[in-house]
């Protein structure tokens, strides 16, 4: 992909945007906000700050802060890694909500 939506190389994928509005395109941002809400609520549970789990991660505070707000979502490497920092499931990160702890 080219162009202002081109992720850069381990950057994440952009959310794709929508021509008339400047949103997110309506197929990618449910999950988009769904990741983000739970990505934000699971490492405000463990107690973590962005750039806490940035560091466990090995990413920049600025990819989890666009990650939780739905701006961009993480790469397969990125989600797999936030699981291991998060110790939670797949599921709970694009699941409708996060159960109870």
């Amino acid at each position: 992909m080219s162009g202002p939506d081109a992720a850069l190389p381990g950057r994440g994928e952009p959310v794709r945007k929508g021509l008339a509005l400047g949103k997110p395109a309506t197929a990618e941002r449910p999950l988009a906000q769904r990741l983000g809400t739970n990505l934000g609520d699971l490492r405000r549970r463990r107690g973590l700050s962005q750039a806490a789990l940035a560091r466990r991660i090995g990413r920049g505070r600025t990819a989890v802060c666009r990650w939780e707000s739905g701006e961009r979502l993480p790469t397969l490497a990125a989600f797999f890694a936030l699981t291991v920092a998060l110790a939670c499931d797949p599921s709970d990160l694009l699941g409708a909500e996060v159960p109870p702890s």
